[in-house]
C-alpha cells in the first residue's frame, strides 16, 4: 500500500507539476493573448483616427473644390465681361474717328463763317451811336402803338 501509496503521490505530484507546467504555458498564452489584444486594440483604434482623418480631410478637400469652383465661376464671368467690354473697345477707335471728323467739319464751317464776318464791314462808332438812338426811338413809338392799341380795345 505504501507503493501503491508512492506511486499515486508521484502520480500526483507529476500531474500537479504539469497542471503548474501547463498553467504556467496558459498563464504566458494569456498574456500573449492580451498584448495581442493590446496591439489590435491600438491598431483599430489608430485605422479608426485614420480614417477620421482622411473623412475630415475629404470633407475639406471638398470645401476647397466646391469653393475653387466658385472663383472659377467668378473669373470665368469676368473674363467673358472683359472680352465683351475689349469688344467694345475694339469698335471705340471708328466711333472716334467718325466723332473727330464730324467736329473737324463743324470746325471748317465755323472757321469759314468767322472768315466771312471777319471780312464785313461793321459800321464805326458815329454809325452806332446813330443806330442805338434809332433803336430806342423805334422802341418808344412801339410802346405809344401798344398803349394806343390797348386803349382803342
Amino acid at each position: 500500500m505504501q507503493v501503491d501509496t508512492l506511486t499515486r503521490q508521484r502520480a500526483l505530484a507529476d500531474a500537479e507539476q504539469a497542471a503548474d507546467q501547463g498553467l504556467g504555458e496558459l498563464e504566458q498564452q494569456m498574456l500573449g493573448a492580451a498584448a495581442s489584444v493590446r496591439r489590435l486594440v491600438a491598431s483599430r483604434q489608430e485605422t479608426e483616427l485614420r480614417a477620421a482623418l482622411a473623412r475630415q480631410r475629404s470633407d475639406d478637400l471638398g470645401r476647397q473644390l466646391e469653393r475653387a469652383r466658385q472663383v472659377l465661376q467668378s473669373h470665368g464671368d469676368e473674363l467673358a465681361q472683359r472680352r465683351a467690354v475689349e469688344s467694345e473697345l475694339a469698335v471705340q477707335p471708328s466711333l472716334i474717328n467718325e466723332e473727330r471728323r464730324q467736329w473737324l467739319e463743324t470746325s471748317a464751317a465755323l472757321q469759314a463763317e468767322l472768315t466771312t464776318l471777319e471780312s464785313a464791314h461793321l459800321p464805326d462808332g458815329e454809325t452806332l451811336t446813330a443806330f442805338e438812338t434809332q433803336l430806342r426811338d423805334d422802341e418808344q413809338r412801339n410802346v405809344t402803338l401798344q398803349v394806343e392799341l390797348a386803349h382803342a380795345d
